[in-house]
């Protein structure tokens, strides 16, 4: 049996899409510090402005074939966290928002590095996002230098706003990046400890990448 994760602070954003109606989801860790409230109400408010993040700025890296349908979040901090559903924002963009001829094959992604501190054993994040327009990548896989541009762009302004969010008792926010640090001494030898990094920038992949196993 797998154990729990318990990671300090760390509220987890499952944001459920569909590309040609088939699931595609993204998990995201966001460290939430609830300062003079309750974790309760804080972290319901916090998801709310992070779908905001969202939908304003990721959304602007993909083809419209994207469509978000809301996210899920459940809280790392305890075993007796809490969980919660939220659709998206109305106002705000539900459709990838970028431009261009048709988009590529579903599983054709891009493969967004998020950079952070870390150590031996433990690897820095990274995140798939689809799809691409046929003509954001040639046919030797290379994403071309204006459309790597304007995804940095997109997720470096969702990083912006995540971190610049504020909702009444929060104490601080940060998007960041969950690491196993322990594992049972015996056999099978499941993690059992985990700490966690700011994002402090994040680079996209020049290749293009393949989130096959991502789709349902």
């Amino acid at each position: 049996m797998p154990i729990p994760v318990v990671a300090p602070t760390i509220m987890r954003m499952t944001f459920k899409g569909t590309i040609g109606g088939r699931a595609n989801d993204n998990v995201e860790d966001f460290s939430i510090d609830e300062g003079t409230g309750s974790r309760d109400v804080v972290l319901p408010a916090v998801a709310t402005q992070i779908m905001t993040a969202w939908q304003d700025d990721v959304l602007d890296a993909v083809a419209p074939q994207y469509v978000l349908i809301g996210a899920h979040w459940i809280d790392l901090d305890s075993l007796s966290g809490g969980r919660g559903d939220i659709g998206p924002n109305a106002g705000h963009p539900t459709t990838g928002q970028a431009t261009g001829p048709g988009a590529a094959s579903p599983q054709v992604s891009f493969l967004v590095h998020k950079r952070c501190s870390f150590t031996r054993g433990q690897r820095p994040g990274r995140m798939y996002l689809g799809p691409m327009l046929e003509g954001d990548v040639d046919e030797f896989g290379t994403i071309a230098s204006a459309t790597r541009t304007r995804v940095n762009n997109a997720i470096t302004g969702f990083r912006s706003d995540v971190n610049s969010i504020s909702v009444p008792l929060l104490g601080s926010i940060a998007w960041r990046v969950v690491h196993i640090s322990g594992h049972e001494p015996d056999p099978p030898h499941h993690a059992n400890a985990w700490s966690s990094s700011d994002v402090t920038s994040t680079d996209t992949d020049l290749k293009c990448a393949t989130q096959r196993r991502r789709l349902r």
